[in-house]
């Protein structure tokens, strides 16, 4: 392990086991959407810190900061619908950035950005958490290794090689097969690497989730692979940070299980 790697995963995990010496509480004044406008009574949580609203005894609507007005109201983007919500309603925070919990355990399941199960599986519950936002790593170290990934794939690794650590987009508009061609990467990855597959589903239409979750069961892929989805039907806060939630976790199979990771 490289010495930035240790700098990254030291960042992340003395990030993740912060507390509070208490909690700051405020109330909500505004609500446009899921943006709220809430107003602290002394100090405000920074900014990505999460914020807690209770919905009832059993149910937390977490909301993220994003900016800073002025005086001590905050702007927070709530990750779940804002509906039945009210002006004055009380809403806590740690100070404590926004997390998802990370893992092994969640090798096989279906989360959303919270790490709460959407396959209809038990919940979750893992030793670790890792902060949606982390000291970023200096630019000298982003690249790839130079030696290639195959994907099983003649055409693409002829035409098109990937590379490991590298990045590629794949376009195409819709019904020309990119689920299918996402769908011969992760078999093959699945297939040849001692490796970990995440997938993450921005905005995807819940028929094409749900579809694309069975087709990875069928052939026994679930078995390495972690999928998380924030769905077009979700609020534009959990399809915004989703992407982040899927990153940390991959994150964390490179950085801490020291697992080739096949990020989708």
């Amino acid at each position: 392990m490289t010495g930035e790697q240790k700098r990254r995963i030291s960042n992340s995990m003395s990030l993740s086991s912060l507390t509070a010496s208490h909690s700051l509480q405020g109330r909500i004044t505004a609500i446009q959407g899921t943006v709220l406008d809430v107003v602290f009574a002394g100090n405000v949580p920074p900014i990505d810190a999460a914020v807690d609203i209770k919905l009832s005894e059993n149910d937390t609507l977490t909301a993220i900061v994003h900016s800073h007005l002025g005086g001590s109201t905050v702007r927070a983007i709530a990750t779940g619908s804002t509906r039945g919500l009210k002006r004055g309603t009380v809403v806590t925070s740690q100070g404590l950035p926004f997390q998802i919990p990370v893992g092994p355990e969640l090798v096989g399941r279906v989360i959303d950005l919270n790490g709460r199960p959407l396959d209809g599986g038990p919940c979750i519950s893992t030793e670790q958490s890792f902060p949606f936002h982390r000291p970023p790593p200096p630019p000298s170290v982003c690249r790839g290794t130079g030696s290639l990934y195959p994907t099983g794939i003649k055409v693409i690794d002829l035409f098109a090689p990937f590379t490991h650590g590298g990045r590629v987009a794949v376009f195409g508009g819709a019904g020309v097969g990119k689920t299918v061609v996402l769908t011969e990467f992760i078999h093959n990855a699945v297939a040849g690497l001692d490796g970990v597959v995440v997938f993450a589903g921005i905005g995807e239409r819940s028929r094409e989730g749900l579809e694309l979750w069975q087709e990875l069961q069928e052939r026994d892929f679930m078995n390495r692979s972690v999928m998380v989805f924030g769905q077009m039907k979700e609020p534009p806060g959990a399809r915004f940070l989703v992407g982040l939630a899927a990153l940390s976790v991959a994150e964390h199979f490179r950085d801490v299980e020291r697992k080739d990771v096949l990020f989708l």
